[in-house]
């Protein structure tokens, strides 16, 4: 009996349909040079399918990346209207992610990890990310190996 891999739907590639969306502007520091809100979203243990590595093996097949965001915003706005479209929407960064994870195919986790915090700044409106990329199968003596980064708006324009 075949296991179906609850990740996939019957009979091919996961399908998203994300809402497109213009990103949310993040907010700028006030005329007393305050600093803006620091508050966080979060996805921890984001499993995706991606082509990454160096040796020749590791091109061949997807392999398990496990991936950690930290998306600084302003959550004060979404929670005063209790709106979504105010918000950073977890379901279409999620499907966003995942999504740039299986078609980048990079070499490194450093470049996997460089991509994914541009998109949680371009595309999802964040001012600043956390991104921690790790690849739990990559070394037999390893739980894990991976990388961590911050980025934040200034950096991508």
């Amino acid at each position: 009996m075949r296991i179906r891999d609850r990740r996939r739907p019957l009979g091919g590639r996961r399908r998203t349909l994300a809402l497109r969306r213009p990103p949310v502007t993040p907010p700028q520091p006030s005329a007393q040079g305050d600093s803006p809100r620091r508050d966080r979203v979060l996805v921890r243990g984001l499993l995706v399918r991606a082509v990454i590595g160096v040796d020749p093996w590791e091109r061949e097949h997807p392999q398990d990346v496990c991936v950690d965001l930290e998306l600084f915003t302003d959550t004060r706005r979404a929670a005063a209207d209790d709106a979504l479209h105010e918000a950073i929407d977890y379901r279409a960064l999620c499907a966003s992610v995942t999504d740039y994870a299986e078609r980048a195919a990079p070499r490194l986790v450093e470049t996997l990890a460089e991509g994914i915090a541009r998109l949680c700044v371009l595309e999802h409106g964040a001012y600043g990310v956390r991104v921690r990329v790790e690849k739990p199968t990559a070394l037999p003596d390893a739980r894990s190996v991976g990388v961590a980064i911050e980025r934040d708006a200034a950096d991508f324009a």
